[in-house]
């Protein structure tokens, strides 16, 4: 009995010595490829900029009558990351961002109405605030070390929030004016897409400047207080980017 006890011991000791051989070369094997394929850098960016709508007016309808004003331009701030899921001359991978906007000015709506044809024109103090969330997949060409062009796409959730106030009132109709409320608040979220094209200079080891522009597709209903808003356009932004 003692000597099969002492081979089953020996045994047990030649397993544990294979495994351990095993684990130290499988080790060796993988350390040098994680280190080669390990996870790559990403890039945070500072954006602002201005959006210039392709629709700059805005339908608001009171009692039936439709009246006509003008949103043209947008101002944004935000930011964005990049994470590369592969890094080369020619990179791709995952993108996300927020930006907000916000707008506060006079705006006027004029209507035609009555059997006269009579006029009737609204001036509205407008604050508007949005946010602009969006996620998507990019691709980037490093052609050299102090330059990076990049593109990216996909979809982006838009939420919007008005408060109207108005201003003056001035009616040219025979028939009775309607009655418009004196302050109005109204908020919508919407679904869409957008696509961007950007450029980038290495000015420091970790960072770059550059510009970029985004077409965008959206659209929030703010009938109760500014009126539909178009918000496809144009995005044209500056950027800051930082590698992390």
């Amino acid at each position: 009995m003692p000597p099969v006890s002492t081979h089953l011991i020996t045994f047990s000791h030649g397993l544990k010595g294979l495994r351990l051989t095993g684990m130290l070369l499988l080790a060796s094997v993988i350390t040098p490829y994680a280190q080669a394929e390990g996870t790559p850098d990403g890039f945070i960016q500072m954006l602002a900029g201005q959006l210039h709508l392709d629709e700059s007016n805005v339908t608001l309808t009171r009692e039936s009558i439709d009246y006509q004003g003008n949103f043209d331009r947008l101002p944004y701030l935000g930011g964005a990351v990049q994470m590369p899921i592969r890094r080369g001359l020619i990179n791709f991978g995952w993108e996300g961002g927020g930006l907000v906007s916000w707008k506060n000015k006079d705006v006027s709506y004029l209507a035609q109405s009555g059997p006269s044809g009579g006029s009737l024109r609204i001036r509205f103090d407008n604050v508007y605030r949005a946010l602009d969330l969006f996620l998507g997949l990019y691709t980037s060409l490093d052609p050299a070390e102090v330059f990076r062009l990049y593109m990216g796409a996909g979809p982006l959730l838009c939420w919007a929030r008005a408060e109207t106030q108005v201003l003056e009132d001035e009616t040219n109709l025979n028939d009775s004016p309607p009655a418009i409320p004196e302050t109005q608040y109204d908020s919508d979220l919407d679904l869409g897409w957008y696509a961007r094209l950007g450029f980038e200079f290495r000015i420091s080891r970790d960072t770059w400047i550059g510009a970029n522009v985004r077409h965008q597709s959206a659209e929030v209903d703010l009938s109760k207080s500014l009126g539909t808003l178009d918000l496809g356009g144009e995005l044209y932004l500056l950027s800051i980017t930082q590698r992390y």
